[in-house]
């Protein structure tokens, strides 16, 4: 399977429901970074499509630098 698009979003949210305000960066074929592309078939990152974990475990932490 070739891969012809990442996409990368990061960024803080208030709930995994509600993905808004990520920052999105796209790469498309021809102008995937090779060690994104490595990393992706190495830790066969392909095959690990799913849910994983509990939704309701906790919330996020945001730790701040007491220099902000």
């Amino acid at each position: 399977m070739a891969i012809i698009r990442v996409v990368y979003r990061h960024g803080m949210v208030k709930s995994a429901k509600n993905l808004q305000g990520l920052q999105e960066e796209v790469f498309l074929v021809g102008r995937i970074p090779e060690d994104v592309l490595t990393a992706i078939k190495e830790n066969r990152l392909l095959d690990a499509g799913g849910t994983y974990g509990d939704p309701e475990a906790g919330k996020p932490l945001q730790i701040r630098s007491s220099r902000d």
